[in-house]
């Protein structure tokens, strides 16, 4: 919210608050909890029973359960209700975070990457299995990535079992092994990986590496230089949710080199502009807008149609060939995605109502294995207060000017009809959505499904704290 001039903060909570400092769980209303920062909150991520916050000077935040050290302060045994600073180097600007089921992660401005909290399957990317209760640097190296690559994809070519090797350090990876097919050698002069993105899942994790693209002729020197981002994952294997060919778990870092669509066949691997990391499958938007899922399909959540039950490489989702995207989530067995005019698609488990397509007034709401379109719910007093509006506006301007008076009119229609949703979210057993009008829209049901709701469609819900 609006700062003071005493840097006082309010973040608003709902959902199940009890590892927060409320006694009643499933909340039904929006909670604020005073936060004393020296400046603006500008991106949150919650994980189960915990949250993470970053601050627009670069300082992360965190608060609630901590178990496994998630919390990131130091220690293992006991969780904070007022959020506190994570234990960082005081010279690390943070610019992205992340929080999944029990561990985190961070990606500095300078392109490092920190993770913490359960170690179990490797998801830190820390080489093992430990627990981290402060936050650790991850190194990661192209030439070592590239290398094990190679090995992995002509393994799942020939039809073999994969068997992980451990890669060589730079200075030992010899110069005449060229690159497989769709998969570049970096120099050594710019091996190390530099990060710009994190989504931490259950129990893997996804992270966006950037390297630049060689340049050639007077083009190098009038620009600069053009960066590829690539997906590097590590962490629980099962169901291919990591989309290197294959379910074995990484300890560290393998770069996911096989994307499955027409346009990529010959190895040609795209940009990437996002990434999310569910709880069994993972979701990746190319930067013209494409869409990649694979891991578990189970429940359709992979969007690839009926026939469909895990995906071990990145698979384009057909629905969306002539639809591009601009973000996409993954939930626990559903995702959602927003197009560039706003529009809202989901698809997957449906069992509490999570895809917000109605289906709870039914015996057995059916999961969805292909995307389909949301129409979202605007409060009836919202409508009211736009048609109050409206007619305010009209009764301003002259009788005699038709065209004007009915601009108002037509506006209100468009406001009542299209949502344009600019931000979403996608958790355990819920969507949430944003639109352009700073609208939060909450599926209900799946928030607060010990509750009395029994309504599957999302509606518009008010954050006022009275």
């Amino acid at each position: 919210r609006v700062p003071s001039e005493t840097h006082s903060y309010e973040l608003c909570l709902v959902g199940n608050l009890r590892d927060f400092g409320y006694a009643h769980p499933g909340a039904h209303t929006v909670h604020g909890i005073p936060v004393h920062v020296d400046a603006a909150i500008v991106q949150v991520s919650c994980g189960v029973g915990w949250l993470c916050f970053l601050t627009a000077n670069g300082r992360a935040y965190s608060c609630g359960i901590n178990t496994y050290g998630q919390l990131g302060q130091g220690h293992l045994d006991t969780g904070l209700i007022t959020p506190a600073p994570l234990l960082m180097p005081s010279t690390q600007r943070i610019a992205r975070i992340s929080c999944g089921t029990c561990h985190g992660g961070i990606v500095t401005k300078s392109g490092a990457l920190f993770t913490f909290g359960c170690g179990s399957y490797g998801r830190l990317g820390t080489g093992d299995t430990s627990n981290r209760a402060t936050p650790t640097q991850v190194h990661m190296r192209w030439s070592a990535l590239h290398l094990e690559a190679k090995t992995v994809q002509a393994a799942v070519h020939a039809g073999i079992p994969v068997v992980k090797i451990l890669p060589a350090p730079a200075s030992r990876v010899p110069s005449s092994s060229g690159p497989a097919s769709g998969i570049e050698e970096t120099s050594s002069n710019d091996d190390e990986v530099i990060l710009t993105d994190i989504s931490c899942g259950d129990r893997h994790t996804l992270v966006l590496g950037a390297k630049e693209l060689a340049t050639t002729g007077s083009s190098a020197n009038m620009h600069a230089p053009p960066s590829k981002t690539s997906i590097i994952s590590f962490g629980d294997g099962m169901h291919g949710r990591l989309g290197i060919g294959n379910e074995k778990d990484q300890l560290t870092g393998a770069l996911i080199s096989t994307f499955i669509a027409p346009q990529y066949a010959k190895g040609v691997t795209p940009t990437i502009a996002a990434v999310s990391a569910g709880v069994a499958h993972s979701a990746a938007l190319t930067s013209s807008g494409e869409l990649f899922t694979w891991g578990n399909g189970a429940a359709g959540q992979l969007g690839h149609g009926d026939s469909c039950n895990s995906e071990w490489c990145p698979r384009q989702v057909d629905h969306f060939k002539h639809i591009p995207l601009v973000s996409v989530k993954c939930g626990a067995q559903h995702s959602i995605a927003v197009s560039r005019t706003g529009a809202v698609y989901t698809w997957g488990r449906n069992k509490e109502g999570q895809l917000g397509q109605g289906g709870l007034h039914i015996a057995s709401p059916s999961n969805r294995s292909q995307p389909q379109r949301v129409h979202l719910a605007v409060d009836p007093m919202a409508i009211q207060q736009m048609q109050l509006n409206a007619q305010m506006q009209a009764a301003a301007v002259t009788a005699s000017d038709s065209t004007t008076v009915s601009a108002p009119q037509h506006q209100l229609q468009q406001q009542d009809l299209c949502v344009a949703v600019r931000h979403i979210v996608a958790k355990e057993h819920f969507c949430m959505a944003l639109d352009e009008q700073s609208r939060l829209f909450i599926n209900l049901v799946a928030l607060f499904l010990r509750g009395k709701q029994h309504n599957a469609a999302p509606e518009e819900v008010s954050t006022s704290m009275g």
